[in-house]
């Protein structure tokens, strides 16, 4: 959130050629909330389907991360990683936003 909401204000001063200290409105923090939840969420999509799917007990994949990450990068490629992406950025997304406010 820091760093998203650093560069809104470096944006937001430049456009404004304000050199006073500038704050976020609510709406602009909840922004960099998504923003930065939306990235969060992504970024972690790979480990949190490897740690589903240890947890599930699905023995086809093995019982490490090492072995799991292999099946799924020989099973589905890169594009398995990325499985369930969506679902978590709508889940975590808003949550940030709310916090943020």
């Amino acid at each position: 959130f820091e760093v998203t909401k650093n560069l809104f204000l470096r944006a937001k001063t430049r456009r404004e050629q304000n050199s006073e200290k500038m704050e976020l409105s609510p709406v602009e923090s909840a922004a960099c909330g998504a923003i930065s939840g939306t990235f969060s969420a992504a970024v972690t999509n790979p480990l949190d389907r490897i740690k589903t799917i240890l947890m599930t007990g699905n023995a086809s994949y093995g019982g490490t991360v090492k072995s799991c990450s292999a099946k799924i990068w020989k099973d589905e490629g890169a594009r398995g990683f990325t499985v369930g992406i969506v679902p978590r950025i709508v889940y975590i997304a808003p949550s940030v936003v709310i916090f943020f406010v």
